[in-house]
């Protein structure tokens, strides 16, 4: 997947598509639970957005999920793993797409 990149304090929208085992793309609506999470590279959970908190499913295409990360985040600058969590009815996580993310320092002066 894409790296997201983006400045401490800025808000970015991040587009994620999945497919499902026969290639198809993901409806997202149609999963009992969607959580991203942004995890340090020590393993640490730094951030945490769900469906409604950070979380939108675009209502004219389903398998478009949209990340929303504003500056209240408070994510300092670094680098960081996301992982997308879905889980099915049998509470099994299916798929779960992960990527990059860096943090940049904001422009002081």
């Amino acid at each position: 997947m894409e790296p997201i990149v983006f400045k401490q304090g800025d808000k970015i929208v991040k587009h994620i598509q999945g497919v499902d085992a026969a290639g198809q793309p993901l409806n997202w609506s149609e999963m009992q639970s969607v959580t991203v999470s942004f995890v340090n590279y020590a393993g640490v959970q730094v951030a945490f957005f769900s469906v409604e908190s950070g979380l939108t499913i675009n209502p004219d295409d389903n398998s478009d999920l949209q990340l929303t990360v504003d500056g209240s985040a408070g994510l300092l600058p670094g680098f960081y793993r996301y992982d997308v969590k879905m889980i099915f009815s049998n509470g099994i996580v299916k798929h779960s797409p992960t990527g990059d993310v860096q943090v940049q320092q904001s422009a002081t002066i």
